[in-house]
């Protein structure tokens, strides 16, 4: 069994009606569904609603009291078999946030084998999320809005610096994780609109899509944020209250922004689907409606129908007891799965040495150490065995530069011809500050760059040399 799971805050325009007419015109959209064919609405307005067809498609509506002021929990069950041996099956349930004064709506979609063969897929997002979204039923997450469209960040608006922090730290929202998409050195590497609300869409009530305007931006991030925001275009995920737990970029794994959009929305939506339930789900809302509805009978005037609520409550047992028997089975291999194409992803854009960061100091570029340690790897070093001649020869032909050293020289040697102050802006993003200007600029290192040397360049070049003179100086001390 696969699963995906996603819940986020609605306004209490979302009424108990309204969701039950959300429910039925998303089944009448659905070309595959025909529960609904011959049966009225009215079937449906019951607070213990079950219709099914002959094809084996069941639709099942529950409602409770409320437990605290506001909406009552309603939900519904929908399972529908495929020609392929699997059935799906989505879940939904709408439910006051205790102590909140909020709604939430928790989603969970499943694939479920019928037949022994029967080949697995992660399911969709339910089109239900995109047309509340639409209808412009999201309510607020925290500092952010459960929304299809991206957020995009500005210099001019206030409190966008503050509130980027929060995200990076992951305090920005309490729902949804963050994709947080930091601004690249080089334009060409930078997502298009059309890209970003493709993203958008195909996250809206799984993942915040969130967008910086340029490296300046990433520059103020990351000294209020102590560097924990992704930054020079890598694409970071923010799980709430743990700030980011996954970075990804452009590389040879994922070549094309096709491929860094898969990513991120494969990525994004399993780290969702295991975020802690916070809102009711169909089992919970399920036993209490049947609990309920049999407490409030009479066992001697309504024997038989007392007996079919027992009845309902052991098979609602007895499918929970299987959902969880099929997901234990199936949770070791897709784990294993799923690490392997992330590891592959991850491994391959944070580099070589980058797990040393935290520890070891700050870096330039994202991925230096990596860079650093396989140079000194190249260098003509005894070893005590053949064995790690072989191994270190083998790591350095398969090394590359990473993408981070790529982009400085990229933007060293455009900034040189820009003149003076194109470098030193270049320069106070990779770990310099301005100390001096009088004959000569001088840059130096910042607290926790150790081994940076101080560079000085000219105010005015004295030869028509002089571009490519300060081009080379600054990469010669940068050693790179």
């Amino acid at each position: 069994m696969l699963t995906a799971a996603s819940e986020f805050p609605v306004k209490s325009s979302l009424t108990r009606s309204r969701f039950i007419a959300e429910v039925i015109a998303w089944l009448r959209g659905n070309q595959s569904s025909t529960v609904l064919d011959d049966r009225s609405d009215s079937e449906l307005d019951s607070d213990f609603s079950r219709i099914s067809n002959s094809a084996g498609e069941i639709l099942e509506i529950r409602e409770i009291a409320s437990l605290n002021e506001g909406l009552p929990s309603i939900g519904f069950r929908h399972e529908l078999p495929d020609k392929e041996g699997r059935k799906w099956v989505t879940e939904g349930v709408l439910s006051p946030i205790v102590g909140g004064g909020k709604n939430l709506i928790r989603f969970r979609s499943q694939c479920i084998p019928n037949e022994v063969d029967a080949y697995l897929e992660i399911p969709k997002k339910p089109y239900l999320i995109k047309s509340l979204l639409r209808a412009d039923l999201g309510d607020r997450d925290g500092e952010m809005i459960a929304s299809d469209k991206p957020c995009l960040l500005s210099h001019e608006r206030d409190g966008d610096y503050e509130l980027a922090t929060k995200m990076c730290l992951g305090r920005a929202s309490d729902f949804l994780p963050i994709v947080y998409i930091s601004a690249p050195l080089d334009d060409r590497d930078r997502l298009s609109l059309n890209d970003l609300e493709h993203l958008s869409d195909r996250l809206g009530g799984c993942a915040h899509v969130v967008v910086e305007p340029d490296s300046r931006f990433s520059w103020k991030i990351k000294e209020s944020s102590g560097s924990a925001n992704p930054y020079r275009g890598f694409v970071g995920i923010i799980a709430p209250k743990h700030g980011v737990i996954r970075r990804l970029s452009k590389g040879h794994v994922l070549p094309t922004n096709a491929h860094l959009k898969d990513a991120i929305i494969a990525i994004a939506r399993e780290v969702t689907s295991r975020l802690p339930a916070q809102g009711m789900g169909w089992t919970d809302l399920q036993e209490r409606a049947l609990r309920s509805r049999r407490d409030s009978m009479s066992a001697a005037s309504m024997e038989p129908e007392l007996e079919e609520l027992y009845k309902s409550e052991l098979e609602n047992k007895k499918l929970e007891i299987n959902a969880l028997y099929l997901e234990m089975s199936a949770l070791s291999e897709k784990v294993s799965e799923l690490s392997e194409y992330q590891n592959g992803i991850i491994a391959s854009n944070l580099t070589f040495g980058n797990g040393l960061v935290d520890r070891a100091g700050n870096e330039i570029y994202s991925g230096e150490f990596g860079d650093r340690i396989l140079n000194v790897l190249t260098r003509n070093i005894n070893f005590e065995n053949s064995r790690e001649d072989f191994v270190v020869e083998a790591i350095t032909k398969a090394a590359r530069d990473s993408s981070g050293v790529v982009a400085l020289r990229h933007s060293i040697r455009n900034a040189a011809k820009g003149g003076p102050d194109s470098l030193i802006a270049v320069l106070e993003e990779h770990g310099y500050r301005l100390k001096s200007q009088d004959r000569h600029y001088v840059l130096e290192p910042l607290s926790g760059y150790g081994g940076l040397s101080i560079i000085t360049l000219a105010k005015t070049p004295s030869e028509y040399r002089g571009t490519e003179n300060a081009k080379a100086q600054v990469l010669r001390a940068l050693g790179i």
